[in-house]
């Protein structure tokens, strides 16, 4: 029976179009806090080295600068590798503090504690922005949007309206798909 394959095949595509696009969105959204986060933890390390040394605060800010340049550079999935060497001069700029002439202990413990957040944030943001739709997600698709519109075509039985949901139908499908 071509109705009720094709009911069955179009609700798999519409479950698992679904599953993709929320699981896209969920990681879309993730790397959207963890580089607010990881911004947040950057202006914090500029903004208490300048109070506690303003004369190292240029130092950070190109330091940090270049960090954040490097890393938008390339695509999200390459982000940690590419900022991987401007990431370790940014961290061995703020190491090299001269943490022996802070004037509060307290500002000390807070750029060490940023400072330590990167490293998790990052780990976090590389998980994060692998892909999350394989190969093998695309061949699925692949086969269930030609299982649709196969199906959908051999219900056509000549009226203008059916030859036109068909074929909106399978317009859709292809959209989805891309």
């Amino acid at each position: 029976d071509v109705s009720l394959m094709l009911t069955i095949t179009s609700i798999l595509f519409t479950i698992f179009v679904g599953f993709f696009i929320a699981a896209a969105t969920t990681n879309y959204f993730r790397l959207q806090a963890l580089f607010s986060e990881e911004t947040g933890n950057l202006v914090s390390i500029y903004s208490l080295t300048k109070l506690a040394q303003p004369q190292a605060a240029a130092k950070i800010a190109d330091a940090i600068d270049q960090y954040l340049i490097s890393c938008f550079d390339d695509e999200l999935d390459k982000y940690i590798l590419t900022g991987e060497k401007d990431f370790n001069k940014m961290i061995a700029t703020v190491d090299s503090l001269d943490y022996q002439n802070f004037k509060n202990d307290n500002l000390v413990t807070n750029i060490s504690g940023s400072r330590s957040d990167l490293y998790r944030i990052r780990h976090e943001i590389f998980i994060a922005s692998q892909q999350v739709i394989g190969l093998s997600h695309w061949v699925i698709l692949a086969l269930l949007v030609a299982l649709t519109n196969i199906l959908s075509f051999s219900l056509r039985d000549g009226c203008l309206s059916t030859s036109s949901l068909i074929g909106a139908l399978s317009v859709a499908n292809y959209f989805t798909f891309i």
